[in-house]
């Protein structure tokens, strides 16, 4: 399995790249921009390919890629008035700028004039000082910069050049990367949609059933049909999927409940016994799903976790045993006193995260954000032997936020009882699905970036620790690998979009930050000073490099947990 995620995780990363880069390729090449390399990933190089104009090169670094556009401003880049500078000579003329001080070359002197441009047709020329003497030398149109060794650029005719090119032309060329993501994110969506169809609302028929969950193990199966649910306070009938699953949500709002289904299974009808479904508290990062994988075997009272999300892994582990918890609400611009709840059933912990007047004690029934600490025995197992902790406090966490929750697309808390709708393919439908998911994902995109920028009530509720390297990617690509085609490929899809959105924030070394540069200028009328823009995107550039080894980090921690 190790094998084909990292197969699958080559292929989706170097697909979203490869699409990104070819978008500003053809769109730069279709403008007259000569392009001197296209490459996919940053960092040392794998492999070349040389053709006329174009280095398509491999790199190690799956960061990203680039396209490298012919700048007209080159020689303001690589050579400096008054500094030495390199000429090797071809019959008199300049064949090669060596700008790297320690080369041998031809001839040497001080740079006193340069004219590279060719604009309205002058002459290529460079003037050097030697012995106290000026001299110009003619340049060959098909010259060369020598940056080191290993690194040379052809010169390149101003009017081949990105700068040369129309302010809606330069515009439309940065962009073109994150619009090919999308347009791939729409394509992926679509063919998901189609893979998986869609869900059949209007019936009460179940798709699929969960063996190993509440309605697996109570015997129903996929093609049963609900009839009606009760929960211990009255029959409610059932006449569409929409039905069961407002009528789920609005019974566990607050308290966590038994349930009984009656349906009909090969034309018998037929009750379930009391279940208890999956509780999964989003807010919280805690489940009860796969609980039944640890046995409490000491007796202790209180509920057995069953997953943790990965935020909270370095607090405490599936297994433990959870005896109270401690809430922290923030209003009106401050953190009010912990109040502290004993945990004897789940129905404690959701009253306790998502806000009602518990025990008398008056907490917020709209709870946004929150600090939580968790009083819990820790489950160690030796030789099949379980033993618990003396009782331990995890440290306090920011609870997710409903802005953080809302903007992923979440409940706070969902119940799953292991069954989902049945589905059928129309191309009205599945398109309709297509479009709906591809905007979905956008939105997602757009509110985390807002809470994780500009958090609601000054609480931040994520942040870095939160945003995912290469190496959660990877385990992110493991994960949906093991739920299905079509749900993978939705997943690819998000992806797309997540890396086009992010292309286009306003950041130097970014899509987005050369955008911006190019908007100055419009609004201006100025170009923007270049060795200026060089040195802050090279700062940003170095500061992302960091940005990305401190997630990475953290990736590889939240793995090790696991």
């Amino acid at each position: 399995m190790v094998v084909v995620s990292l197969i699958a995780f080559i292929f989706v990363i170097g697909i979203i790249i490869l699409v990104h880069e070819a978008g500003h390729f053809f769109t730069a090449r279709k403008a007259g921009i000569k392009c001197n390399e296209f490459s996919i990933g940053m960092g040392p190089v794998i492999k070349q390919w040389k053709s006329k104009e174009t280095t398509i090169s491999l790199r190690w670094i799956p960061l990203g890629g680039y396209v490298s556009m012919v700048d007209g401003n080159e020689s303001d880049l690589y050579i400096e008035l008054n500094k030495e500078l390199g000429l090797n000579l071809e019959s008199g003329c300049v064949s090669e700028i060596v700008c790297d001080s320690n080369m041998d070359a031809d001839v040497k002197g001080i740079v006193k004039r340069v004219s590279l441009k060719g604009l309205h047709d002058e002459p290529l020329e460079i003037d050097l000082e030697i012995d106290g003497q000026t001299k110009t030398y003619p340049v060959l149109d098909n010259a060369k910069y020598v940056l080191d060794k290993s690194t040379k650029i052809e010169l390149t005719p101003y009017k081949e050049s990105f700068d040369s090119k129309k302010i809606w032309q330069r515009l439309l060329v940065l962009a073109a990367g994150a619009v090919m993501n999308f347009i791939l994110g729409l394509i992926i969506c679509i063919i998901a949609s189609f893979s998986q169809g869609t869900a059949n609302i209007n019936s009460s028929v179940m798709g699929s059933v969960d063996a190993e969950m509440a309605l697996g193990k109570q015997g129903v199966s996929a093609g049963d049909e609900i009839k009606s649910v009760n929960f211990g306070n009255g029959e409610i009938k059932i006449n569409t999927w929409s039905d069961f699953s407002n009528i789920v949500s609005a019974n566990y709002a607050k308290e966590y409940k038994t349930m009984t289904m009656t349906y009909v299974h090969n034309g018998e009808t037929k009750t379930t016994d009391s279940m208890n479904p999956y509780v999964y508290i989003i807010k919280a990062g805690l489940t009860n799903g796969n609980a039944d994988n640890y046995t409490n075997t000491s007796g202790k009272n209180g509920v057995v976790v069953g997953e943790v999300d990965t935020q909270y892994g370095d607090n405490f582990s599936s297994g433990d045993v959870i005896t109270a918890i401690e809430v922290s609400v923030h209003e009106n611009g401050k953190w009010l006193d912990y109040v502290k709840y004993d945990v004897k059933s789940w129905t404690d912990i959701l009253k306790a995260t998502l806000g009602t007047n518990y025990d008398g004690k008056d907490i917020s029934t709209a709870i946004d954000n929150e600090k939580i600490k968790i009083h819990f025995l820790d489950r160690v197992e030796n030789d099949g032997v379980v033993t618990y902790s003396d009782p331990m406090v995890t440290n306090e966490y920011n609870a997710y936020s409903n802005e953080v929750l809302s903007a992923q697309g979440y409940l706070p808390a969902r119940f799953i009882f292991g069954c989902s709708a049945s589905i059928y393919r129309e191309f009205g439908p599945c398109m309709s699905q297509a479009f709906a998911k591809f905007s979905s994902y956008f939105s997602q995109i757009v509110r985390t970036l807002k809470a994780l920028l500009f958090p609601s009530n000054g609480v931040r509720s994520i942040g870095a620790k939160n945003l995912s390297s290469v190496v959660g990617i990877y385990d992110m690509v493991n994960q949906y690998l093991m739920l299905g085609p079509a749900t993978f490929l939705f997943f690819v899809a998000m992806l797309s979009i997540n890396i086009g959105i992010m292309n286009l924030l306003p950041i130097p070394a970014l899509d987005g930050g050369r955008i911006i540069f190019v908007l100055y200028e419009l609004l201006t009328g100025r170009k923007p000073n270049k060795k200026f823009e060089t040195i802050l995107n090279f700062i940003f550039y170095i500061l992302l490099l960091i940005l990305f080894i401190y997630v990475t980090y953290n990736d590889v921690l939240r793995l090790a947990r696991k």
